[in-house]
């Protein structure tokens, strides 16, 4: 197996550091989100310019490792925002080369012209972006990173944290989801899973993901007496609504009165969910109705995990340690052996300022990582 780590071929800057060819980004592509697309390529999106305002583009990983059919999918009026790091894009496949983008908008987008708002574009398997649209709907004030899911069959959810009222604070945030059920072209209005009246950690993102059976995994971090910011791992069934209640498949316990800025993952693999956060800033996974605590738990500041299954069932992790607010960090990277061991396939890098690694497998079996 070779290990490579592929960035975007903007700059072409390539670099080999052992076994390990770098292709560096360029200075200002930023929050790279990968998904399994079909014949074996590679979705991903990237944003790119200005934190404050950046482009947001798709590309896909070929089957030989090039990247291939970089195309620009905002427009002036649907920019995006990448200070913080916890608001970057995301994206998931749909039915025959279908992908779903989902980002924040940059400041002043939201109706009204006050706040962000919440984009999505529907890329077809010929690159045409739908006109981005704001899916935010009746709620207001978005902070966190939100969630696109597919399970592939044509269904697709948006997840999302907001308020309904304006200055309520994080115990009056809720998870919102709006779901489509024809790939994109048209989604349902907005609801709540139902009895999660936990809060919601403003400026932590949540993640989602959906498998082949319809059934949807969300993960948030809490808001609870102003200070609790454990996490909740729900499911919801195939089919759910409003009146569904979620099932609960984990949840931890944080103490901490500031909002810790963190994001997460979550990818369905064959129907086997694994989902990557982090707890006192270490990394949590949970496979199998399992969770487990790193392995890797050096006294420093982890975020940003991500993941990716081979077919093997080895995994290859991502995160980023020591950065904060204004500061970049280093990207590490390790695989796993199927029962969660670590192997000696490993390396770390330095980051860039609000950004983070998104990992991939290539056609031929080797692990790529996109930074």
């Amino acid at each position: 197996m070779r290990t490579l780590l592929f960035l975007l071929p903007l700059s072409f800057a390539l670099a080999v550091a052992a076994d390990v060819e770098i292709i560096r980004l360029p200075d200002n592509a930023m929050q790279p989100r990968s998904v399994a697309g079909p014949s074996g390529n590679t979705h991903l999106v990237y944003l790119q310019g200005k934190p404050a305002s950046c482009d947001v583009f798709v590309a896909t990983v070929r089957q030989d490792g090039a990247l291939d059919n970089a195309r620009k999918i905002s427009t002036p009026e649907s920019m995006a925002v990448a200070s913080g790091t916890v608001r970057g894009p995301t994206l998931a496949a749909g039915v025959g080369g279908v992908r779903h983008v989902l980002w924040s908008g940059a400041s002043g987008t939201a109706a009204g012209g006050k706040g962000s708002a919440l984009f999505y574009s529907r890329v077809d398997a010929y690159f045409n972006a739908s006109k981005p649209k704001d899916m935010m709907g009746s709620t207001i004030e978005l902070d966190g990173g939100a969630a696109v899911a597919s399970d592939g069959k044509g269904h697709v959810w948006i997840v999302w944290h907001a308020g309904l009222q304006e200055g309520a604070g994080e115990a009056a945030r809720r998870v919102f989801i709006r779901q489509s059920n024809d790939d994109g072209l048209t989604f349902g209005e907005p609801w709540t899973p139902k009895g999660e009246a936990f809060g919601v950690c403003a400026c932590c993102g949540l993640t989602a993901g959906a498998n082949a059976s319809g059934a949807l995994a969300i993960l948030y971090r809490t808001a609870v007496a102003g200070s609790g910011r454990g996490a909740r791992l729900i499911e919801l069934p195939p089919g759910a609504n409003a009146a569904t209640p979620p099932k609960l498949l984990a949840e931890d316990k944080w103490q901490m009165s500031a909002c810790p800025m963190t994001t997460a993952e979550c990818r369905d693999s064959s129907n086997e969910l694994r989902v990557q956060w982090v707890r006192e800033f270490q990394l949590q996974s949970w496979t199998n109705n399992a969770l487990s605590a790193s392995t890797d738990a050096p006294k420093t500041i982890m975020n940003h995990p991500r993941s990716v299954l081979n077919a093997k069932g080895e995994e290859l992790r991502t995160w980023v340690e020591g950065s904060s607010w204004g500061k970049a960090g280093t990207i590490h990277w390790r695989v796993f052996d199927p029962d969660g061991k670590p192997l000696n396939i490993k390396g770390s890098a330095k980051g860039k300022l609000w950004s983070y690694a998104a990992p991939l497998v290539t056609a031929d079996g080797g692990w790529g990582v996109v930074f």
